[in-house]
């Protein structure tokens, strides 16, 4: 008898027949809609109201398992019949399909760009980029030697007046994640303030990943290991904490480890069940700073 081939498509399943190209639909593919598992199988039951069944092929491992679970002969189709068999099945109305099913993952995904988790991180990371730009553009603006008049004078006024523009872009840029930061992971902003915090969702990858991670990776994030033989670092982006210039040299890696702990704390706080546990962190915090001072000061 000859052969046919079963293909999936569309959320459907059609039976080829590999000489003739003629197509049966045998209804909706099991994978897309198991059904009642009390029920006979609809495989089995398609394919014995067909009368294109001669030598059963599948085009992959999944459809060949199920057929042999359905008992029914078959075996996997040769690349020359599975190429038949997707060339036989009516494809424009899987594009038109294929085209509705892009256009609504384009809007969810849309949605999700919008959201405010997603808006913190891109903001963060804009902001980090735009910090290395601003910091690369003065550092080249102190070694830059030009004379009082002429060409180069006039583009080091034009410099000048870039680099004041992107100082205030920067500022705005900023001021725009410190309320966003706020907005979204209000008690992490207040412990480690709103810069530092959306950078820390950011280096996780979003505020879910942050608020699972434990305090000895959250005090790492964003760090970069040195290069020779010298210990790694002790901490990341929570160098850059508030308070962090009061903290005595010698006593960084302990605050920076008291400060990770009450970091993870109010990101799982702000990703679940978003209560207000700042105050008693914030409390805790301090009276480390203080301890860590008085520890240091003699």
């Amino acid at each position: 008898m000859p052969a046919a081939v079963l293909v999936r498509g569309g959320g459907k399943l059609f039976l080829v027949d590999v000489d003739s190209r003629q197509v049966q639909p045998l209804g909706p593919d099991p994978a897309r809609s198991p059904g009642d598992p009390a029920e006979p199988d609809p495989l089995r039951s398609a394919l014995s109201r067909t009368a294109l069944v001669g030598s059963v092929r599948a085009t992959d491992p999944w459809l060949l398992e199920r057929l042999q679970r359905a008992q029914v002969p078959a075996q996997i189709a040769s690349l020359a019949e599975f190429r038949i068999g997707r060339e036989a099945i009516p494809w424009p109305l899987f594009r038109a399909e294929r085209a509705a099913v892009l256009s609504m993952a384009q809007e969810r995904f849309a949605e999700l760009l919008a959201s405010p988790e997603e808006t913190l991180i891109a903001l963060a990371r804009e902001e980090e980029r735009l910090e290395r730009v601003r910091s690369r553009e003065h550092g080249a603006a102190g070694h830059w030697i030009t004379p009082e008049v002429g060409p180069m004078a006039e583009y080091a006024s034009d410099w000048d007046r870039f680099r004041g523009e992107l100082d205030r872009h920067h500022d705005s840029l900023l001021a725009r994640l410190e309320r966003e930061a706020e907005r979204t992971v209000p008690n992490l902003a207040a412990i480690v303030g709103p810069r530092v915090a959306a950078r820390l969702v950011a280096a996780a990858g979003g505020l879910g990943a942050l608020g699972r991670m434990s305090a000895s990776r959250l005090q790492l994030l964003g760090a970069r290991r040195r290069a020779g033989g010298n210990r790694g670092p002790k901490y990341g982006v929570l160098a850059r904490s508030v308070y962090a210039p009061e903290v005595p040299p010698g006593a960084r890696g302990g605050y920076a480890r008291s400060l990770a702990a009450l970091a993870a704390i109010a990101a799982r706080a702000d990703a679940s069940t978003r209560a207000s546990v700042a105050p008693a962190l914030l409390a805790r915090r301090d009276r480390r700073l203080r301890t860590l001072q008085r520890r240091y000061a003699t």
